[in-house]
């Protein structure tokens, strides 16, 4: 049985998706990704060009920290 207090009111979003864990994985894809200029690479395309599964990579990488 639940009670008021042990149920869960937040507001739903998409499945998985922690606003904390995508800033940090922005944060340091967009880190990373300043430096390629300077080791002569091309540029890599930008967060919101990635497909859902790159970002969930680099998500995947700050949790290790």
């Amino acid at each position: 049985m639940t009670t008021p207090e042990s149920q869960d009111n937040s507001v739903p979003g998409p499945s998985g998706f922690d606003a904390n864990r995508d800033a940090a994985g922005r944060a340091l894809y967009e880190e990373r990704q300043a430096m390629l200029g300077g080791l002569w690479m091309p540029e890599a395309p930008a967060w919101d060009e990635l497909p859902e599964e790159v970002k969930e990579r680099w998500r995947t990488y700050m949790d290790r920290k």
